[in-house]
């Protein structure tokens, strides 16, 4: 294999046969190198998983390691850049949101790893306990607030929460449990 110029990342395979590739991210603030191995058994998938993630490094779409929970960062989220821009009132029902129906639910997820399964699953969980529209309004608008949040400080870098929206129900299926397709279930966009 020929010497790959600066920037491609290091590829190389180890003797059981996976290919491994090693890309430089950048830098943190104390100037330690910050990387993403890649590994597979094909080059030509391995290649791919290289070339897919020097393209969200060029737009700056490359997310950092984060060990936050779901949980951890609407937490954080809330303590640190929520606290002092919304009413108390509004604070508190956020809060509330997370501790009775977040953290329950999809808390201890990582927060790189939440997938629109488990938000369905989420909307489900909501619906199925009778919350009212409001309860789950809140709980839509504090998750995609706080993930639009994590993609600017380079958590994520997209946000689940966008595709999906809350249904209202009419009068009658209000009153029903029985259909799958009454309130509150979410459904994508795009």
């Amino acid at each position: 294999m020929a010497k790959r110029t600066n920037g491609e990342g290091t590829i190389y395979q180890r003797t059981d046969g996976l290919w491994i590739a090693d890309l430089t991210l950048g830098y943190d603030d104390n100037g330690k190198r910050l990387k993403k191995v890649f590994s597979s058994k094909n080059l030509d998938v391995l290649q791919k998983k290289v070339n897919d993630a020097k393209y969200r490094l060029n737009r700056n779409i490359i997310t950092q390691n984060s060990d936050y929970t779901v949980a951890g960062w609407v937490q954080f989220w809330l303590e640190n850049y929520k606290v002092n821009t919304i009413k108390s009132k509004t604070y508190d029902s956020y809060e509330n949101t997370l501790n009775r129906h977040i953290k329950p639910a999809i808390g201890s997820l990582r927060l790189n790893k939440l997938h629109t399964d488990s938000i369905q699953q989420l909307y489900k969980q909501l619906h199925d306990r009778g919350l009212s529209s409001t309860t789950i309004s809140t709980a839509h608008t504090v998750m995609s607030q706080a993930f639009n949040q994590a993609i600017t400080n380079h958590l994520i870098y997209i946000n689940p929460w966008q595709g999906y929206h809350t249904t209202k129900s009419s009068k009658k299926e209000s009153n029903s449990h029985d259909s799958p397709a009454t309130r509150y279930i979410c459904r994508t966009l795009y």
